[in-house]
């Protein structure tokens, strides 16, 4: 192999599983510039700009997903379909009608074209797949490096964005994760807490990398290959959770978050729900982003990371009715104590319970109001101590919707 299949192989270590499944993912798209496509399509349907014939376009697809799969050059690419595309007369030089009624030529046996057909398409697969692999990592490396080849043609653009670190999570990354523009060939590593110290590597922020690089990317390109791809496997789901997590999961998609299906537990076991957020509790303190496990009144345990300050389990709909939520606030700021957010929820969705958990306090509500921690501290503390004292004021408010609610609040010590 060489050129293009040799860059990705050493890359990714191509074929990756993660990148082949993208590639199959994607579906048709007669199109007749690729610019016509939404950027949210782009990662969901193979096109090439100027084929309006179906039937070709179903035979350049096949082409490039075998040269996916087999890690296939860019000589054998191009000598295995053109004979099929002077078959069918989609060869050479031929005028093509524009959407509007127009007609314009296009050369269709141009040597750039193939190229690039292969060159965009393998590359967004690859960093598909790519994206995956890092999400999938995200709680141990959840820092990611831009990195750029550093030669003659390399962009300007690219070469600023070159060694910078965001989060993850960092919006920055849903428009500015590469391949950003024609023949980029920027790729993103993933790093740990621990590397950044070592090498004395600042975090940065997305908006200030946004305006050291300006709206530069092109038209088009402005979007996260990786991202629209990256949901939960769930064909292997049993198949009465396959449809509902699809479902959920894209709610979720919409408010930028993320759920998988976990797993399937007795719900009448309270004891063994207990368990089953206590042992999820012991990963969630460690995130830096909010996350949650839900544990439906059917049983079924899910899991949902959401951004750096927020969670929103409601995408579960009416199936978060009665059931068991727990979640982390990292750096809230309501933290050692529930927000009134959290107050809202646990109420709409007659929750059986829902706790939280932070670097200093476990908490809970629950649905006996015979239980309210802090109600003796209520009555005997006075108003300038809580002013003092801004955690312990929230606590107390928390104390006072509980008794005016008839709900049951606790909180301990961690």
């Amino acid at each position: 192999m060489s050129g293009d299949a040799d860059i990705l192989k050493a890359a990714f270590n191509l074929p990756p599983d993660e990148a082949i499944k993208y590639f199959e993912k994607k579906g048709y798209n007669v199109s007749f510039d690729w610019h016509e496509m939404k950027r949210e399509a782009h990662t969901r349907a193979f096109t090439v700009a100027g084929v309006t014939q179906l039937d070709v376009l179903v035979d350049i697809r096949k082409a490039v997903e075998d040269a996916q799969k087999t890690g296939k050059s860019l000589e054998s690419f191009k000598k295995e379909l053109q004979p099929l595309l002077e078959k069918k007369g989609w060869w050479g030089k031929k005028n093509i009608e524009r959407p509007d009624g127009s007609q314009k030529e296009v050369d269709l046996s141009a040597p750039w074209r193939l190229k690039t057909i292969y060159r965009t398409n393998m590359r967004t697969a690859a960093m598909a797949g790519h994206y995956k692999g890092m999400k999938d990592a995200a709680d141990v490396m959840p820092y990611w490096r831009y990195v750029a080849v550093m030669d003659g043609r390399t962009r300007d653009e690219h070469r600023m964005l070159h060694g910078k670190v965001l989060r993850h999570d960092d919006p920055f990354w849903d428009k500015y994760y590469p391949p950003n523009g024609w023949g980029c060939r920027c790729t993103v590593t993933a790093m740990t807490a621990s590397q950044l110290k070592r090498k004395g590597i600042e975090v940065g922020n997305g908006e200030n990398m946004a305006a050291l690089v300006g709206h530069t990317v092109p038209d088009g390109w402005d979007y996260n290959p990786g991202k629209d791809a990256w949901l939960p496997e769930t064909k292997n789901y049993p198949g009465w959770a396959k449809e509902k997590v699809e479902t959920i999961v894209n709610r979720a998609k919409e408010q930028n978050q993320s759920v998988s299906y976990v797993e399937t537990v007795n719900s009448g076991d309270r004891n063994k729900v207990s368990q089953v957020l206590e042992r999820h509790e012991k990963e969630l303190v460690k995130l830096d982003h909010e996350a949650a496990v839900v544990v439906t009144r059917s049983g079924d345990v899910y899991r949902i990371d959401g951004k750096k300050d927020s969670v929103k389990p409601d995408v579960f709909g009416s199936d978060l009715k009665g059931a068991s939520v727990t979640h982390n606030h990292p750096r809230s700021e309501t933290q050692n104590t529930f927000s009134s957010l959290d107050l809202e929820l646990f109420s709409e969705y007659d929750l059986e319970i829902l706790r939280g958990i932070d670097d200093n306090f476990i908490y809970e509500l629950i649905k006996n109001g015979k239980v309210v921690d802090g109600a003796a501290l209520l009555e005997s503390i006075n108003s300038n101590e809580l002013l003092e004292n801004q955690r312990l004021y929230e606590h107390l408010q928390i104390v006072r919707k509980a008794l005016a609610g008839g709900f049951g609040y606790r909180r301990q010590k961690r």
